[in-house]
This record gives structure tokens, sequence and C-alpha cells, in this order.
């Protein structure tokens, strides 16, 4: 399970703040949300980090695998969090709207899009787009 969630988070970094090229242009994934959706990863990822350390403070070494559970369960819950509102708020951006990006993404194998579910997101959203053009 550690290894997962340190996949993940690393997924996460990639496809926020490393990959400019996921939704066309030259700036990173997270210069290109919302503001909103800017605030809302922000307090996520400041709220994981306060969960984080309130479940490794105050423990005595006795507990040290229960303390070290909780704080995996904790890193796990945020990292869903943060994929979900990635999701949601990349579904939500105007580049998510554009078929070029959409059949660029649908095409990608593997990698951090992939494992954070926006390949599919993107298949998805095109299929739906070309759906209500045709009809």
């Amino acid at each position: 399970m550690l290894r997962k969630e340190g996949v993940q988070t690393q997924q996460v970094n990639e496809v926020l703040f490393k990959d400019k090229q996921l939704l066309g242009g030259d700036t990173p994934v997270f210069d290109q949300l919302s503001p909103v959706g800017q605030m809302v990863l922000a307090a996520a990822a400041e709220n994981s980090m306060d969960a984080l350390l309130g479940a490794l403070s105050g423990s005595s070494p006795d507990e040290l695998g229960e303390t070290l559970g909780a704080a995996l369960a904790t890193v796990s819950e945020a990292n869903d969090a943060v994929k979900g509102h990635i999701r949601h708020f990349l579904l939500e951006s105007n580049a998510f709207n554009r078929l070029d990006v959409l059949a660029n993404i649908s095409q990608l194998q593997g990698g951090a899009a992939a494992g954070l579910g926006l390949v599919e997101d993107a298949r998805l959203r095109a299929e739906n787009i070309m759906s209500r053009v045709s009809t």
C-alpha cells in the first residue's frame, strides 16, 4: 500500500506541475485550472498534511505500528481526494472540451495521466462531444 500511495503522489505531482503538454500549451496543468480549482487543490494538500501530522503526533514507541498504519490511511485518503479534485477541475477546464487535446490525452499509454484516470476521462469526453455533434 505504501508503494501505491507513493506512485499516486508522484503522478499527481507529474500531472499538475511537470507535464506542460497534457492540455496543450506551455504551462503546467495547475496553472491552467480555474482559480477555484487551484484553491481547492491547495486546501486539500494543506488538509492532508495537517491530518498526517495529527496521525503521527502524540504516539509512543509502543504504538509505532498503529501510528504508521493510521498515517498511511491518511495519505491514502488524501491522495484519493486530490485525485478526485484534479479530475473534477480538469473536466471543467476549457482545454478538456477541445477535441485535439482530448485526442492527445486519449492516446497516452500509461504514465501519470493514465494512473489518475485522465486518459479514460478524455476518451469518454471525446465520445460524448462527438455524439452531440453528430445528432
